[in-house]
């Protein structure tokens, strides 16, 4: 186990030499049997992402922030696709809809008009108890995962091994599909990620996880303090599970191009370790 304090803007990604070379298949829609009923099964997208040139790659399953599928995640997709990995970006909004409605019809439906609205209390009750409250439920999640996971692993571009990465809410899913589905996940990365010190944190089912963990926080992030590290370390090292807790100096949404507190600088190196971990924990 490893703890740290530390010290290309992809903005609507446009293409470089580099990325223009990426292959973006079109999103795949799958069918969640929710219910014994099939009649009652609902629709799931997925974007799928996937590396130039013939092989069987690992597969990575993307876990977005508040603001749901948008082109600042799919260019971060697309960027690890180009590592070599087969990138799904699921809509564990599906069950409530575009999140993006909440947004007031005066003003663009974007994300850069989503995130401020956060500020609101009654905005984020809503938000809290509907969007995320569907995106995160552990029963939810053990639905859209079964289903997600045996689609890519059919895939005749996927060789097995699966890790998952997620930024702030979706940083606490990508911790929680890794309690759900023990040894099918091989890594979990969290970046700037919400919601460790509630009482339902996947920390405290540890026991379950399998995979390497990397989870990194930021300085300025009032939802995770030294105290709520501390006692994610604890309960990792309990669980004698292989983990690198680390803090960036930025602020809360650091990674993602189109969020408010985007850091250039934090969001490339978290580009560098991402990479190295992956290679690491998803080597064949």
């Amino acid at each position: 186990m490893r703890i740290s304090h530390a010290a290309s803007v992809i903005e609507g990604w446009k293409p470089s030499p580099h990325n223009a070379k990426l292959s973006r298949m079109p999103a795949t829609t799958l069918v969640l049997k929710t219910n014994a009923d099939e009649k009652n099964a609902k629709p799931f997208s997925v974007e799928i992402f996937s590396p130039e040139g013939e092989g069987r790659f690992p597969a990575i399953i993307l876990a977005f922030d508040a603001a749901g599928v948008r082109p600042a995640l799919s260019a971060i997709a697309a960027r690890i696709a180009s590592w070599g990995y087969v990138v799904a970006i699921p809509d564990f909004f599906h069950r409530m809809g575009d999140v993006l409605d909440l947004v007031p019809s005066d003003k663009p439906k974007k994300a850069s008009s989503f995130f401020p609205l956060l500020g609101d209390k009654d905005l984020m009750a809503t938000f809290q108890k509907t969007y995320r409250a569907a995106a995160v439920g552990y029963e939810n999640l053990e639905e859209d995962g079964r289903v997600l996971i045996e689609s890519l692993v059919a895939r005749p571009d996927v060789h097995g091994k699966i890790g998952v990465v997620g930024y702030c809410m979706g940083g606490n899913i990508a911790l929680r599909l890794a309690t759900i589905f023990g040894d099918r996940i091989f890594a979990a990365a969290s970046f700037h990620g919400g919601g460790f010190a509630a009482p339902d944190s996947p920390h405290h089912r540890a026991e379950k996880i399998k995979a390497k963990v990397l989870i990194v926080g930021a300085t300025e992030d009032s939802g995770y303090t030294d105290e709520t590290k501390k006692a994610v370390d604890e309960a990792l090292t309990k669980a004698n599970v292989e983990h690198t807790l680390e803090t960036y100096p930025g602020h809360h949404g650091f990674v993602v191009s189109d969020h408010p507190a985007y850091d250039a600088a934090c969001s490339e190196r978290h580009f560098v370790e991402l990479k190295a971990f992956f290679e690491k924990a998803l080597s064949k």
